[in-house]
């Protein structure tokens, strides 16, 4: 019995993870969309305002639906994330290197 309650009170703990992960995200989806939409800043101050909640939203789905809060366990995924992390960015970034420098004539 012991085992189940244990078992039943880990449960809520991780629904109360995945519930506040939600929240944050659309709270950051939201404000991304409506900081965009009514152009409340400057486009400087807009994009960097983007990928400081793209960041931020990031981590917080490393912490509350990945679990990676536990780094000494689980050091090759972080190992393996840093990985992807860096392919992605190469993507990105050359991708606006080649959009930015297209030559029309």
């Amino acid at each position: 019995m012991k085992y189940l309650f244990k078992k039943f009170i880990f449960l809520n703990n991780e629904i109360k993870l995945y519930i506040i992960g939600l929240f944050l995200s659309l709270f950051l989806v939201m404000l991304s969309f409506l900081i965009i939409f009514f152009r409340f800043f400057d486009r400087n101050i807009t994009l960097d305002l983007i990928y400081f909640f793209m960041i931020f939203q990031f981590i917080i789905h490393l912490l509350c639906f990945l679990h990676f809060y536990d780094f000494l366990k689980w050091y090759l995924n972080i190992i393996s994330m840093i990985f992807v992390f860096f392919i992605i960015l190469i993507i990105i970034f050359g991708s606006k290197w080649i959009l930015f420098h297209l030559q029309y004539k």
